[in-house]
């Protein structure tokens, strides 16, 4: 004899009722995950956008033409360094270090050149901060700095490292910007 039935709520039996209901809890988790993903998102975004006003503010307030009056600086003192001079310093480590000192010195020997400088280091501790408290995105960050940002520490990190002597933390920001920078390349 077959088992009698048992009653159903609205015309469904308790197995139906039972896989409505592992339906819904599978609905309701895919939303709740849905919405943590656009959550995220809306970061990121918020992220994105306090990044390009940031860098709005380097064309703006006269950052990138402080970074490219450096550059066109380094660029004459480059060029009026002998190729002889030039070939002694690769071939010895102590000949290069020296020539990226007198390098920068004669880049930052002008009042001008050094607000320049001060001008650009504090745009990049501003831009390194914020990309350190989240409040920026790392990787618009990168998109738009990570080769200028390089190539300016690569030219003053003689000039940075002396001025950390006397003012520590001197351009943290540089050192975050970095470091994050080579960590998402990684």
């Amino acid at each position: 004899m077959a088992a009698p039935e048992k009653p159903a709520l609205l015309g469904l039996s308790s197995g139906r009722w039972s896989a409505l209901g592992n339906l819904f809890q599978a609905v309701t988790a895919l939303g709740v995950l849905f919405g943590v993903f656009e959550y995220v998102q809306s970061l990121e975004a918020g992220r994105a956008e306090k990044t390009l006003n940031l860098i709005d503010r380097w064309t703006e307030e006269g950052y990138r033409a402080d970074f490219l009056s450096l550059r066109d600086r380094f660029v004459t003192v480059e060029r009026s360094i002998p190729e002889a001079d030039r070939q002694a310093a690769k071939e010895s480590a102590e000949l290069m270090d020296r020539m990226e000192r007198n390098v920068a010195a004669a880049v930052l020997k002008t009042t001008e050149a050094q607000a320049e400088f001060d001008n650009v280091i504090y745009y990049f501790d501003l831009l390194g901060l914020c990309v350190e408290a989240n409040l920026c995105s790392e990787h618009t960050a990168a998109v738009f700095f990570k080769e200028t940002l390089q190539n300016f520490s690569n030219v003053f990190a003689p000039e940075i490292t002396a001025r950390r002597v006397a003012f520590p933390g001197f351009a943290e920001g540089i050192d975050i910007l970095l470091d994050s920078f080579d960590a998402s390349a990684g």
